[in-house]
This record gives structure tokens, C-alpha cells and sequence, in this order.
């Protein structure tokens, strides 16, 4: 989780990470949306809401594109993950799909492809079901050893 730089940039009706991530402080495990969210108008205790929504910041929160990469409008979610790979810290771009096919999207490959090239893992989490996704792992393979790539492979799984 990454805290959100002030950038003035707020969620609004954006609910995007109500979904992909457990809230235990409101009874939320795994994914799927969480009861408190009203898809389209936003968090009902946005005010009150747990340390761990606070603590939450997506990319866009955080300065990533414009107004069109709202998560909500962009269709996925980005945000960036930083592991420990040894002596190394790598980090992971991932892509939640809000709306089935987003992934898809070309500026969304190209924003994968760049990333890669700088040294990034991508995880892309595709829409299986309501409460379900299936992740895909993508990455420069020269850039990671096999036994990185396990470890990456455990974290994101």
C-alpha cells in the first residue's frame, strides 16, 4: 500500500478499489465489492473509513495520467507494489480490471510495455467472475533470475 501524494486529486465517485482487495476491519475477505460501496457515488463512510482505504492510494490518486485515467473512467485500476528480490527492490505494476476487456486497451499495453523495459514486473488481473480474477505475470525475463521470478511468481499468486 502506498500513501497518497498530494497532488489534489480525490476518489470521488470512484470505487474502483472497493473491489479487488480485503478490508477485514469492515468484514470484507478477498475480492468483490465491498458493502459499503455504491458503485457510480461512492464510499457510504468515506469519512470513517479504515486505516487500510486510507492507507490506499492508486496510481491516478497519485498523479498518474489525467482526468481519463481515473480508475472509474479508465476502466482499470493501477497501482505499484514494491518487493524485496534479495539485495533488490523490483517493482510491480498492477493492472485491475474494472470493466471487463479494459486490459485490453492500447494505451494500457503500451503503459505494460514501457514499464517492462524499465525494469517493472506487470501483473495483470483480469475480470474471471464477480469475486474473481485470474492473474497474469508479465515481465522482461533477462532482467530475473529464475529464482526471482519464484518469488514473484508466490507473491502475486
Amino acid at each position: 500500500m502506498k500513501l497518497q501524494n498530494d497532488v489534489g486529486r480525490s476518489c470521488g465517485e470512484c470505487t474502483a478499489c472497493c473491489k479487488p482487495f480485503p478490508v477485514p476491519e469492515v468484514g470484507k475477505q478477498g475480492s468483490g465489492w465491498c458493502h459499503h460501496c455504491t458503485i457510480g457515488k461512492g464510499c457510504n463512510i468515506y469519512a470513517d473509513r479504515p486505516l487500510a482505504c486510507r492507507l490506499f492510494a492508486c496510481a491516478w490518486l497519485n498523479g498518474l495520467g489525467d482526468e481519463g485515467f481515473r480508475p472509474d473512467r479508465l476502466g482499470v485500476m493501477i497501482d505499484v507494489q514494491d518487493v524485496q528480490l534479495g539485495e533488490r527492490t523490483v517493482g510491480i505494476l498492477h493492472f485491475w480490471e474494472m470493466r471487463e476487456g479494459a486490459i485490453g486497451q492500447p494505451v494500457i499495453r503500451r503503459m505494460a510495455e514501457t514499464n517492462k523495459d524499465a525494469g517493472f514486473i506487470v501483473a495483470y488481473h483480469r475480470i474471471l467472475t464477480q469475486t474473481t480474477y485470474a492473474t497474469q505475470m508479465s515481465m522482461r525475463k533477462h532482467l530475473f533470475t529464475e529464482e526471482e521470478v519464484e518469488m514473484v511468481r508466490t507473491q502475486i499468486s
